[in-house]
């Protein structure tokens, strides 16, 4: 599941709750803010592979390539934005237990943007999701500076 793009993740989630119960709308199978960031992803104009054009066909692999990067420059951004989020209840949190799993949270998620971050191909899109995540890890360090270590591996 984890090679799976998270619009196919749903895709497929659907078509499980649509046999084991009917149709559902996508609020219905992704509830909240998930289902309209699910409706921001980019969506391909035209479908890249249909059975008749073989991979091989010119542009075909292109395509595949710029709609896999847009795919994962989305997903890191809704990841950021989710970082973000989690940085925000921590830091508003009442509990010292529950600030400390927020960020690590947040600190997990940081290494997973940076790790998958290392696969984009575009400079500006890269340099984007980069500037983006050390703004969220300059705040988490903030955070951290004035109350007890949490123990979060570097």
């Amino acid at each position: 599941m984890a090679n799976r793009s998270f619009r196919s993740f749903v895709k497929f989630q659907e078509q499980w709750r649509c046999e084991k119960g009917g149709r559902r709308s996508a609020e219905q199978v992704v509830p909240g803010r998930a289902a309209v960031l699910l409706q921001l992803l980019p969506r391909p104009s035209e479908p890249v592979l249909n059975r008749r054009a073989p991979i091989s066909e010119p542009g075909v692999l292109e395509r595949l390539r710029t709609e896999n990067q847009a795919s994962l420059v989305a997903f890191l951004e809704v990841d950021l934005d989710l970082s973000d989020t989690i940085l925000r209840t921590a830091e508003m949190a009442t509990s010292p237990e529950h600030a400390r799993m927020a960020l690590e949270r947040v600190h997990q998620s940081i290494r997973t943007i940076r790790r998958l971050g290392s696969h984009i191909k575009n400079p500006a899109a890269l340099m984007k999701i980069q500037d983006r995540t050390e703004v969220v890890e300059r705040r988490m360090n903030l955070f951290l500076l004035p109350n007890q270590p949490t123990g979060l591996q570097r």
